[in-house]
């Protein structure tokens, strides 16, 4: 009944009122199926039946807020599970034990189809003029992690970093503006891992449009955005730093998550494809991370 609602763009999960349109960038035209998750009950593969181009949509009715779902494709290894690179959530905190087997991809975290019907409760952007700005470049889980305080239940996370005590601090030194080190959903590099470590910064990005959900208590989209609420809220400005020149997917060598089996050839250079040409693709995919 609701086919017709299919359509190619917006890129990634699109949910309306009647369910949620899936669309994938996927040039290479392999035997891509959506795999969509429930509680309790098998996994149901539904094809990507329409096409625009290299990119492959469909729309399913009755989809809601909160559905996890990822992308299964077949190559040398076996059946793969793939994260949607245009996720905007993730069902759980990434991690994996090398090596990061086909196997093994369907027990890592996966993607969350997200409703944005966030309450920003009137509050607007602030307008800081430059030479009135003090910056404060700082880390979400850092800055709070043993702050004595802030709640401890709080402290390390995106409702900790907007807590009264954290406002009358920046407000007391005059810092008019965030700059937080990467709040996008990372992933420690496999030598970091060998170790039992982990990567702190961030700075190793999974998916560029889904927050990282070891910031959060329980939802990582919401409470980011109420961090970022509550800060325009007493007039600080927020700056995202994303680092889009490399992934976690690493090198050649490196584990599999999205892009290695949808766009490698586009979306990473070698040394035979080096060129100043941005692809449109890479476009589409970077802009829409200033609205995620």
């Amino acid at each position: 009944m609701f086919a017709t609602l299919a359509q190619p763009f917006p890129l990634g999960a699109t949910l309306c009122d009647h369910g949620c349109n899936f669309s994938l960038h996927n040039p290479d035209n392999k035997n891509i199926k959506l795999v969509l998750f429930n509680d309790n009950q098998s996994p149901r593969l539904i094809s990507l039946d329409n096409q625009y181009g290299d990119i492959h949509y469909t729309f399913v009715e009755g989809i809601a807020e909160g559905q996890v779902y990822g992308y299964q494709l077949e190559d040398k290894d076996g059946l793969r599970l793939l994260l949607d690179p245009y996720a905007q959530a993730l069902n759980a905190t990434p991690h994996y034990v090398e090596p990061f087997t086909a196997e093994k991809s369907w027990e890592f975290a996966k993607s969350v189809v997200v409703k944005h019907d966030f309450d920003w409760q009137g509050t607007t952007l602030p307008q800081i003029p430059r030479e009135e700005t003090l910056l404060l470049e700082t880390h979400v889980k850092g800055f709070t992690k043993r702050h004595p305080e802030i709640d401890p239940a709080l402290r390390g996370t995106y409702l900790g970093l907007c807590q009264p005590e954290m406002i009358a601090f920046f407000k007391k030194h005059g810092i008019t503006t965030l700059q937080l080190l990467p709040v996008t959903s990372c992933m420690s590099e496999p030598h970091l891992l060998k170790m039992n470590k982990v990567n702190f910064w961030g700075y190793n990005s999974l998916c560029f449009m889904a927050p990282e959900p070891r910031y959060a208590l329980h939802d990582a989209v919401t409470e980011m955005k109420t961090m970022v609420r509550e800060l325009h809220r007493h007039g600080i400005e927020v700056i995202m730093d994303i680092v889009f020149n490399h992934t976690a997917e690493g090198g050649e060598g490196g584990p599999i998550f999205h892009f290695k089996r949808l766009i490698s050839t586009i979306i990473y250079k070698t040394a035979t494809s080096i060129t100043a040409t941005i692809p449109a693709v890479v476009i589409r995919w970077i802009s829409p991370t200033s609205q995620a």
